[in-house]
Order: C-alpha cells, then sequence, then structure tokens
C-alpha cells in the first residue's frame, strides 16, 4: 500500500491472501531542486572549513545580533524563538562547512530541504520568509569577515547561498503520485481477507477469491503491475488478461490492435469487398 506520493518497486513477489493486494492513493508535492549547473564552482577547502566551525558560535552571535537589530520580528522573539534561531543557524554553518570541506553543496541542498515538509511546503509561518532571507545574507557576511576564506571558497560561497535564496523564496514543485511498480507477482486468492474464507479448498476453505480487491488506484495514485492468480491467468496491466485455462488473450486494447492489423491485411491481399 502506498499513500501520498509513496513509491513501491517490487519483483517475483507474492501477496497471497489478505484484505487487499496492491493499493495506490493519493499523491503529494514535493520540492525540485535542479542538478548543479556545470560551470558551478565547487573547491575542496579544509582549511576553511575548519576556520568556519572554529568561528561558528562568534558567528552566530554576530548574526542574531544583526538580525535582531534589522528585523522588528526577530527583535520581539521568545526565548524559544531565539534558541531555535541559533540552532539553525549552527546547522547551517555545519553544513556549509561540509560543502567546503568535500567541495560540493550537499550540506546545502540539506539545509534547503529541511525547510519544506513531506508536502512541498514551509515548516514555518510564510510570514518569517523576509526574516529567514535577510538572516542568509547577514550570516555569509559575518563570516566572510571572521575568516579569511581563498578568492575560489568565496565565490563557492556565493553560489551556495544564492541557491538557498532562490529556491526559498521562490521554491518549484512537483507532484508526486503514488506508484506501485509490480513485476511478476503472485496474487492467488489476493483480496479474499485474512479469515477462514481466504483459504483456498487445499486448506479446507472455501477459496473465495475477490479480484476487485487485487489492484486499487484512488486520488492519482497509480499501479502498474503483471501478476498472476489462482487459477493461473496472467495480468498485464489493468487490460490484458491471459486466460491459461483457454489459452487465448483478452482485452480491449489487445482486441483494438488485433483488429487494426487484421483489416490492413485484408485490404492488402484485396479482400475489401
Amino acid at each position: 500500500t502506498e499513500f501520498n506520493g509513496g513509491c513501491l518497486n517490487v519483483a517475483n513477489s507474492k501477496s497471497t491472501f489478505g484484505d487487499f493486494v496492491f493499493v495506490s492513493i493519493g499523491s503529494r508535492e514535493a520540492l525540485f531542486l535542479p542538478e548543479t549547473a556545470e560551470n558551478a564552482t565547487r573547491t575542496e577547502d579544509v582549511a576553511g572549513a575548519d576556520a568556519l566551525l572554529a568561528a561558528g558560535d562568534t558567528i552566530i552571535a554576530e548574526t542574531y545580533t544583526a538580525l535582531a537589530a534589522q528585523s522588528a520580528t526577530v527583535a520581539a522573539f521568545t526565548a524559544t524563538q531565539e534558541a531555535f534561531t541559533r540552532r539553525d543557524l549552527g546547522t547551517l554553518i555545519a553544513l556549509i562547512a561540509a560543502d567546503l570541506r568535500g567541495g560540493s553543496d550537499g550540506g546545502t541542498r540539506r539545509f534547503l530541504r529541511g525547510l519544506f515538509d513531506w508536502n512541498g511546503q514551509y515548516v514555518f509561518n510564510a510570514i518569517y520568509l523576509p526574516d529567514f532571507l535577510l538572516s542568509f545574507t547577514i550570516v555569509l557576511t559575518r563570516m566572510k569577515a571572521n575568516v579569511a576564506f581563498s578568492a575560489t571558497s568565496l565565490t563557492m560561497l556565493a553560489e551556495l547561498f544564492a541557491f538557498i535564496d532562490t529556491h526559498l523564496s521562490n521554491p518549484t514543485r512537483i507532484r508526486l503520485v503514488s506508484d506501485i511498480q509490480a513485476n511478476s507477482h503472485g496474487t492467488a486468492f489476493g483480496g479474499s481477507g485474512v479469515g477462514f474464507a481466504a483459504l483456498p479448498p487445499q486448506a479446507g476453505g472455501p477459496g473465495v477469491a475477490r479480484p476487485a480487491n487485487i489492484t486499487i488506484e484512488r486520488d492519482g495514485g497509480q499501479i502498474n503491475a503483471t501478476h498472476s492468480n489462482e487459477t493461473g491467468d496472467t495480468f498485464l496491466g489493468p487490460d490484458i488478461k491471459i486466460d491459461f485455462a483457454a489459452s487465448n488473450i483478452e482485452g480491449l486494447a489487445f482486441r483494438r490492435g488485433v483488429v487494426g492489423s487484421t483489416v490492413g491485411l485484408i485490404l492488402a491481399l484485396g479482400g475489401a469487398d
């Protein structure tokens, strides 16, 4: 079962009995962050990373003081709100330092994603967005004032903070639907429940199959599955059925394909009359 944009991939598995087999319901929004541009500046600066961490407490203190002086909202923060702000600044500094150490932007992306919830929405009240953006401007200034970064590292820092500013102030969201991909799945007596009625005749039960409970798609959820039931019939998606006993293939899309091919062949052979 997948809900709200979840994804499941399974192959050569089995779902015998149970109330349902495949259930895919709903969707969600997710923050989309583009790949780093090929010409982006990424440099390894271990010394700069170490110096940044060493100056972390000073940078946090200076940043919060300047932020409270420039924002009436922050100036009115409670002790708890101030503590959270200082904590987040410390997290940002640590992740930026990690990016400098490794010459990457993974920490920056991690920090940015942490400002959004599971549904691609801000984890904070949007009225605080200007204060978040202001804090990033100030913390970058305080970083440069307290650490002697190389010219290349300064360019990288500017790009990382611009990345945060761009995607926090104007986030791009994509819709993720619940998705189940199942290949060669066994669904004997699937959807028949979990009680006595679910048992097959070989186990002394009535062997009641409920095909309607095999695949359930709601509210945008999707299921792409190939599966076989207790009689050996194989199903390819929601439409095509290979009847094991009758040795034939059924399905609206399949019949249309066969008719289209047959008509073309008849016309080619001059059988239109």
